[in-house]
């Protein structure tokens, strides 16, 4: 189903925003997936997205802050972007980093509206929290193409220690009885079956937003 602007809930894209430098061409079946759009069926599915007068606006699903818009130009052989803005709304999207929205706008194309591969961009940050940042930032789509299953490992790698830093901040030892094993199964088979997921690690729940 193509969606459109009221398949799910949406904010204004803001007056405060930034161009970022973007250049790709799409043939003309990818023009028409394009226009497709995304409409969330999961809460695991982070993005809104849908075309409108030649725009395509990238929500996020849980706020429905519009973060990116893109014009899409048609060309004879299919069409091309001409121009790509990001939100600098501080108050709505906290990244300041045009190179990287620019990475994360294709990655977003190539994922979640072409349907193929690609390389996630990467903050550069060293603290092995990385795929957790992902998953935060496009939730399961991160696993759609894991097919060596190494983004899944990442993802209980970087669960397991976010529970342990912050069970130790709190002064808490593991639960006795409880192993605390990898979720990521669970992740990736939401992600290929498409099936509500349990919250991923319940202890990240017991534990305050700030830890």
């Amino acid at each position: 189903m193509r969606a459109t602007p009221g398949s799910w809930k949406s904010e204004p894209f803001p007056a405060d925003r930034a161009r970022l430098k973007l250049e790709q061409a799409f043939s003309a079946a990818e023009w028409d997936a394009l226009q497709q759009g995304v409409i969330p069926e999961e809460m695991e599915d982070k993005w809104f997205i849908y075309e409108e007068r030649g725009w395509l606006y990238f929500h996020r699903s849980w706020t429905g802050f519009c973060v990116f818009r893109v014009w899409l130009k048609k060309t004879p052989t299919g069409g091309e972007i001409a121009e790509a803005w990001v939100n600098r709304n501080k108050e709505q999207y906290t990244c300041v980093d045009d190179a990287y929205d620019a990475r994360l706008l294709s990655w977003l194309i190539h994922v979640l509206l072409l349907k193929r591969p690609a390389l996630f961009p990467d903050s550069g940050q060293l603290d092995g929290m990385e795929p957790l940042r992902q998953w935060s930032s496009v939730g399961r789509a991160m696993l759609a193409h894991d097919n060596d299953g190494r983004a899944a490992a990442g993802l209980d790698e970087a669960m397991r220690k976010s529970t342990e830093d912050c069970r130790a901040a709190m002064g808490i030892a593991a639960r006795p009885g409880r192993s605390e094993t990898s979720v990521s199964p669970l992740l990736f088979h939401s992600a290929h079956r498409r099936r509500p997921t349990p919250a991923p690690l319940a202890d990240l729940r017991d534990c305050p937003s700030g830890c």
